[in-house]
């Protein structure tokens, strides 16, 4: 999708689509450091806010994907393999990850 749609009234350039996307990949690599090295439990709720906003995205760009070229076809199969990686973070595989990492015993957490 582009910038300029999603921005509209904005003056889009090619520095600002920089801007845009850096701080973009800043919020997720943050919150994914934020699961991966401290094993914070509200990260994975944000990140499963963030994946709900990408669903929605997800849900909206079927009606174009039937005409659509193959790059667009392989970002919302990206998009999908990132919706079923946020919920992996919510399998009782990985409570009992965050519940170790955080020095809790897991059989306490029920």
């Amino acid at each position: 999708m582009a910038l300029a749609t999603r921005l509209p009234g904005f003056a889009v350039s090619s520095d600002t689509a920089i801007v845009v996307l850096s701080a973009q990949l800043s919020i997720a690599a943050i919150t994914l450091c934020l699961v991966w090295f401290v094993a914070a439990p509200f990260a994975r709720w944000l990140l499963l806010a963030m994946a709900l906003v990408n669903a929605w995205g997800i849900v909206s760009a079927f009606p174009r994907l039937l005409g659509a070229d193959v790059d667009f076809a392989a970002s919302i199969l990206a998009r999908l393999a990132a919706l079923v990686a946020v919920g992996c973070l919510f399998l009782a595989g990985a409570r009992r990850w965050f519940d170790h990492s955080r020095g809790r015993d897991a059989a306490l957490s029920g």
